[in-house]
């Protein structure tokens, strides 16, 4: 699996998106500061994250691009960071976490990529916010995310 900040995703022009931020439900990935794993600071397990987040895609992307639907493996959805007009060319797989927008070529190997591009967040915060999203832990020694 892909390690987000590590060269293994690449998540396109995400500095540019800043001011494109969807607005997920509060409890997922929400702009405010709630939801903090206790982890300013520290080494984040991007891979071990992405893996303990894939089984919950469906729902995630359900309210990440709720205009989307699943057909087959992928969840084909508008690309909410620019204007698109109608679904097809934003797609997620949902077997393995892998995203793109064919018509922009923005691409991505797992759901901390995705979730930093949708939100336009760095991978770190956007990691950070996703732990704390589904319950998941950063611990105090060495930082590393880890399932509670």
């Amino acid at each position: 699996m892909a390690t987000p900040g590590r060269g293994g995703a690449d998540v396109g022009r995400e500095q540019g998106r800043r001011d494109a931020r969807i607005e997920p439900h509060s409890d997922v990935l929400a702009d405010g500061t709630e939801g903090s794993t206790g982890a300013s600071s520290g080494r984040v397990d991007f891979a071990g994250l992405a893996e303990t987040a894939l089984p919950y895609l469906p729902q995630l992307v359900a309210r990440w691009l709720p205009d989307g639907r699943q057909v087959g493996a992928e969840w084909i959805a508008r690309n909410p960071t620019r204007t698109d007009r109608r679904p097809g060319s934003f797609r997620v797989n949902l077997r393995t976490g892998r995203w793109a927008d064919f018509a922009s070529g923005d691409r991505g190997g797992d759901v901390v990529s995705l979730a930093a591009y949708l939100t336009g967040m760095g991978q770190r915060d956007a990691a950070l916010r996703l732990a704390a999203a589904l319950g998941i832990r950063a611990t105090g020694g060495g930082g590393h995310v880890v399932a509670r």
